[in-house]
């Protein structure tokens, strides 16, 4: 679940946890947006997490219709790709993550189009699940 008031830290959030004491579900997990149209821009994508964050995680933008899939960032290399600053808020129990993406810009002549932006959640970044209160993506979408 993902809300934005953090009224009750316990529910008002998504997590991979096996319970409430924050051991993790192993693996990998992840989030998967879908905008229903067009992608022209993505600029910044930010993570909000609960102080159970995700410590190595990756955004493909994805296209049902197209059959195609872009990485668009990657937690290994994120100078290759974009700037990330951190805050840590421990009174509202929150680590955020932003993300500003540098160039992905599609061109109007260009045939990419993507809907959906996944975001893969690889490794926990504390002994706990991650655990996120909201995400939020910024940037254009491809006019009508």
């Amino acid at each position: 679940m993902l809300t934005s008031t953090k009224a009750n830290w316990l529910t008002d959030r998504w997590q991979a946890a096996v319970d409430m004491s924050g051991r993790p579900i192993p693996g990998q997990h992840y989030i998967r947006i879908d905008f229903g149209k067009g992608i022209k821009r993505v600029e910044r994508v930010v993570l909000d997490y609960e102080v159970a964050y995700c410590g190595d995680y990756y955004f493909v933008l994805e296209s049902e219709r197209h059959d195609r899939t872009k990485v668009v960032y990657d937690a290994t290399t994120p100078n290759s790709y974009g700037t990330v600053t951190i805050t840590n808020d421990v009174k509202n129990k929150s680590i955020e993550h932003s993300i500003k993406l540098n160039g992905l810009v599609l061109e109007e002549d260009e045939e990419e189009e993507y809907e959906i932006i996944t975001i893969h959640l690889r490794k926990p970044g504390t002994q706990w699940g991650t655990s996120l209160w909201e995400v939020q993506v910024w940037g254009v979408m491809l006019d009508d």
